[in-house]
């Protein structure tokens, strides 16, 4: 017996009405749009829709529960019509207008970076659309710092991965990776140098003079001296062991200076 397909995951669909009008039914609710207005509807739910001729029509779609971890009042933006004149919307619907004129010229790559840009997007028309949420927009910064302090806590540990950091916080890999692309480096990246942070820093440390530099750079999860001997030159443009010679030449003018104020 051949296993039953699993069902397509839910979508969040945004109908971007780029020209004539249109009356959209989704169950017991219905919304009229105009030339330039958007709409969120629920795609796992029938909808009826009556348009006007001529008429042109966009839709973009995101994975509903992504999106509704990420922005937790989209349900508040669900079935209202959102004029998109001016502000966020203005954006959205400019982006869905660039995409329609630049699509084929995207490639793989491309087409994967705007669809993580278009869920921050999207977020942040929802947030237009439900102003009483003052801290809307916000819940995307605060998954990002959760996980940026999970892995904070973990960094001594050479396994450290997306794959356990998104077990730790609960999510899954995929969405850790949409929740880091609009970041200036990838969450892996930033788990390597603060780790070359605190090694910079143990170095310098008068109080870690005892310990070698190996020791320092394995406690804090690189676990091949060499490859950490590299990275740590092209993040500091200093070896570790020049970075050591400067602590070690400052600790005795530091003490100086304390024994003078002393004195006084």
């Amino acid at each position: 017996m051949e296993a039953a397909p699993e069902p397509a995951a839910a979508s969040l669909i945004v109908m971007v009405l780029l020209a004539g009008r249109a009356a959209v039914r989704q169950g017991d609710e219905v919304v009229e749009l105009g030339a330039g207005a958007l709409c969120l509807v629920r795609g796992a739910r029938p909808l009826e829709m009556s348009l006007t001729e001529p008429f042109e029509m966009a839709l973009v779609n995101v994975p509903e529960q992504e999106f509704a971890e990420r922005f937790p009042l989209w349900r508040a933006a669900l079935m209202r019509p959102i004029p998109g004149g001016a502000g966020v919307p203005a954006v959205l619907l400019d982006a869905v207008r660039s995409l329609q004129r630049w699509r084929d010229t995207l490639g793989v790559a491309g087409h994967q970076g705007i669809a993580n840009a278009l869920i921050d997007l999207i977020g942040a028309v929802v947030c237009f659309a439900v102003p009483a949420n003052a801290d809307c927009i916000q819940r995307s910064l605060y998954q990002r710092e959760r996980v940026k302090r999970f892995a904070h806590e973990n960094l001594r540990n050479p396994e450290l991965s997306v794959e356990q950091i998104a077990d730790g916080v609960q999510l899954s890999p995929r969405q850790i990776h949409r929740l880091f692309a609009s970041e200036p480096i990838s969450l892996m990246r930033w788990v390597w140098m603060q780790r070359l942070e605190n090694c910079y820093r143990e170095l310098r440390d008068a109080g870690s003079a005892s310990r070698s530099i190996s020791d320092i750079a394995y406690a804090w999860g690189f676990n091949d001296q060499a490859h950490f001997s590299r990275a740590f030159r092209r993040r500091f443009g200093i070896a570790p062991r020049e970075v050591r010679r400067q602590g070690q030449r400052e600790a005795p003018r530091a003490e100086l200076t304390d024994a003078g104020l002393a004195g006084r």
